[in-house]
Parts: structure tokens; C-alpha cells; sequence
């Protein structure tokens, strides 16, 4: 009975909860997470770079500007100018103009692609905030499990202590003694386990910062629980307004469209003005000015097959619209799914298995200090308790996991 007290004291402050921990959030690294991420800057260069691209596409080509000369009799340079009518030293410039709508077509295409890769850049953030909001959970969950290992491993080793004083007397046995120790070998064992998952988060982390990977990281704080605000029927319906993978399927299409558009200016001829200044030595200057025009001649092997395929490009888009909003659906409802389970079963827990399971083990540690229970059906209820409660937190891990996928989905910041 001596033993009682003191685990009575230990079994009260293991069951309750954890005591809240003062820590950094995971919004706190946000601001560094955009400066220093090499891979959102890659991202935003690429942006960058799809923006030049519509000046140059509106803008005419380049003027051709060429010296010309003719001479007579000889092949020579400037033979026979002053003397001869048909002597010539000239300066050519022509300009090339493209059929009328063609820049504009241009330009709105470079345009409505340089869009899409801005949905591109904005998709990299929220895939870069949903991994770091994942390895975030991955490493609280980790230092919450680890807590539990430690009260735990205080349990087991005064329940040691008070086996070997038991066993001294004669009260226990020798199998009782060995089951302990060996439940203070399982812990240890699966400490590591943990620690590993610890030191795994915390690079990961780093490495999203640009940081030096075998740095070490602060433990994160105690953050809101996370819940479902949406229903799946109105996150199905705003992802046409709130995804940037949609959005993005939305730019090439319009892009695509417009393809067709200039493929159809094909059949219209483009025209090159050109003009010449010939100076003739003490003779009067020659001027000349041409116009030309491009003639569609070759449509049918031309023109034609790239309206087609600009067409079928279109057709294709539209199709993978229709794919990516599909696609979108199905994995909106498996992680809505996955968070609404996960959330149950944390009721679950919480309501019903483990404070069973703690007044099962109470009411066995009661019985054993009075020799109405042995000291496996003692370890079999610390154990149970120890398994509903981790159960417990990989099942919040599991919700704030497809809360934090949704909001990826979704284009919104789901995650407390």
C-alpha cells in the first residue's frame, strides 16, 4: 500500500492533458518563407520573364536597311557613276507589316500566356505553404508524442521501483520485475523513432527557409484545433474563383482561342513597303518605292492544317479544363473525407476511449496495490492508455493534415 500514493500522484498528472506550450506559429515564418525560398523565386523569374514576352510579340518586325550599287562597264565598285545613266549608288530601307489585327492577336496570346504563368507562381506558393504547414504538424506532433513517451517512461519507472520493492519483500516476481524494465526498453526504442521524425520536420523546414538543413528548429507552440468551416459542396464551387490550377487551365484557353484567331489571319496577305535613294554621281538622284504582298498560295499545306491544329490545341485545353476541375473534385472530396473521419475519431477519442481506458487502468492499479490484480493486466492497461492517447494526437495530426491539403486545393488558408 506504501506504493499506492505516489503512483496514484504520477497516473493523475500523466492523464491530464498536455500543459500548453509557448512556441512560434507556423505563420510567424511566412514573410522568410517568400524572401528566401529559391524555389518561389524561380518561379517568380519565370513570371518575369513570360511578361516580356508580349511587348515583343505586338511589336513590328525589324526594318531591313542595305547599300546597293551598280556599275558599268566593270563589276567594280561606283564604275561608270556620273558617266553612265544605269550607274548607281543606292541606299535600300523596307519595313515588313504584318496583316491588319495581326500585333494585336500577337501580343493578347504572349499576353494570356505570361496570365497562366502567373497562376503557375501562384500555385508554387500554395504548394510551398501547404509543405511547410505539413512539416510544421509533422514536427509538433513529434514533440507532443515525445512528451507523452515521457510521462510514460516516469510511470513505468516508478512502477519499477515499486516492483522491486514489492519483489524484495516477496510481494511481486521476478516476471513482473523483467516486464517493466522491458517496458522502459520499448519506450526508448520508440523515442528514437520519434526523434528521428523530429530531426527529419526540422530539415525540412530548413531547407523550405533556405536554411542549413542540420540546424536545429524552436518546438511550435499550441495552435487553434483545426475544424471543416466549408462544407465540400461549397469549397466544389468556389474552386473555379479560388484555384490557381484552374485559373491557369482558364488562361490557356483564352491563349489557345486567340491562336485560332491569328491562325485564320494566315489567308490574309502581309505586305513590305520598301523604298531606295540611288545616287548617280553629277547625274540627277533615282528614288524608287515598292510595295509587295504576300500571296497565300500554299493554304492547303499551309493555312489551313494550322487553323486546324491551333483548333484542336483549343479543344484540348477545354478538355483539360475539364480534367483539372475533375481531378480538383476528387481530391477535394478524398481529403474532405480524410478531415471529416480524422475529425470524428478525435471526438471519438477524446469522448469516449481514452477516459475509458484511464479509469480501466485506475481502477487495475487500485486492485494490484490490494493484490487483486497482477502486474501484466496492470502493463496491459498502461499500455492501452498510452496507445488510445497517441492515437489520439496522429488522428489530429491526420485532420490538420487534410485541413492543410484542402486549403492547398482550394486557393484559401483553411489552417488555424
Amino acid at each position: 500500500m506504501g506504493r499506492a500514493l505516489p503512483l496514484l500522484l504520477i497516473l493523475a498528472a500523466w492523464c491530464g492533458t498536455l500543459s500548453a506550450q509557448t512556441g512560434p506559429h507556423w505563420r510567424d515564418y511566412i514573410e522568410e518563407l517568400a524572401a528566401n525560398s529559391p524555389t518561389l523565386e524561380a518561379a517568380q523569374k519565370s513570371l518575369e520573364a513570360a511578361r516580356q514576352r508580349a511587348p515583343q510579340a505586338g511589336s513590328l518586325p525589324d526594318p531591313m536597311v542595305g547599300l546597293s550599287y551598280r556599275s558599268m562597264p566593270s563589276p567594280l565598285p561606283f564604275q561608270g557613276i556620273g558617266r553612265d545613266i544605269m550607274a548607281t549608288a543606292g541606299l535600300m530601307v523596307s519595313q515588313q507589316f504584318p496583316a491588319r489585327g495581326v500585333r494585336k492577336l500577337r501580343y493578347q496570346i504572349a499576353d494570356a500566356e505570361a496570365g497562366a504563368e502567373r497562376q503557375t507562381y501562384e500555385q508554387v506558393w500554395n504548394m510551398l505553404v501547404g509543405e511547410w504547414q505539413r512539416a510544421w504538424i509533422d514536427l509538433r506532433y513529434a514533440w507532443d508524442a515525445l512528451d507523452l513517451l515521457d510521462e510514460n517512461e516516469r510511470l513505468l519507472a516508478e512502477m519499477v521501483r515499486a516492483t522491486e520493492a514489492r519483489y524484495a519483500v516477496g510481494d511481486a516476481t521476478q516476471a513482473d520485475l523483467l516486464r517493466a524494465q522491458t517496458q522502459l526498453s520499448l519506450v526508448a526504442t520508440r523515442r528514437e523513432r520519434l526523434q528521428q521524425a523530429r530531426r527529419v520536420a526540422e530539415a525540412k523546414l530548413n531547407a523550405l527557409l533556405a536554411r542549413d538543413p542540420m540546424g536545429g528548429f524552436p518546438r511550435p507552440g499550441k495552435a487553434s484545433p483545426a475544424t471543416l468551416s466549408e462544407s465540400p459542396e461549397r469549397l466544389l464551387a468556389g474552386l473555379a474563383d479560388t484555384s490557381p490550377l484552374l485559373h491557369r487551365a482558364a488562361a490557356r484557353i483564352q491563349a489557345r482561342n486567340l491562336g485560332v484567331n491569328l491562325a485564320r489571319k494566315g489567308y490574309q496577305p502581309d505586305t513590305r513597303i520598301s523604298g531606295a535613294y540611288m545616287n548617280r554621281g553629277g547625274l540627277e538622284p533615282m528614288w524608287e518605292v515598292n510595295v509587295e504582298f504576300s500571296v497565300p498560295a500554299w493554304f492547303r499545306t499551309k493555312q489551313r492544317p494550322e487553323v486546324a491544329e491551333r483548333t484542336m490545341e483549343l479543344a484540348a485545353s477545354r478538355r483539360e479544363y475539364e480534367s483539372t476541375l475533375h481531378a480538383l473534385g476528387f481530391e477535394v472530396r478524398e481529403q474532405y473525407e480524410a478531415a471529416r473521419t480524422a475529425s470524428r475519431l478525435v471526438q471519438i477519442y477524446d469522448d469516449t476511449l481514452v477516459p475509458q481506458a484511464r479509469l480501466r487502468f485506475d481502477s487495475t492499479l487500485a486492485a494490484y496495490e490490494t493484490g487483486g490484480a497482477d502486474f501484466l493486466s496492470l502493463i496491459e492497461g498502461l499500455n492501452a492508455v498510452l496507445e488510445y492517447r497517441m492515437a489520439q494526437l496522429e488522428e489530429r495530426r491526420n485532420l490538420e493534415m487534410a485541413v492543410s491539403r484542402l486549403g492547398e486545393l482550394s486557393g484559401k488558408e483553411l489552417l488555424p
